[in-house]
């Protein structure tokens, strides 16, 4: 079941709080790293 399908009554909402909506591929790129003495970040 997709999002949409899950919640039919405000599209529009749901569109506005799915992130994947806000992505058409003029975003600048970006990398995360991460170490394992993190304490703050769990590295599993």
């Amino acid at each position: 079941m997709t999002h949409k399908e899950a919640t039919p009554y405000c599209p529009e909402r749901v569109e506005g709080a799915n992130p994947i909506s806000y992505i058409n591929g003029n975003e600048p790129t970006f990398s995360i790293h991460h170490g394992d003495a993190d304490c703050t970040v769990s590295s599993y």
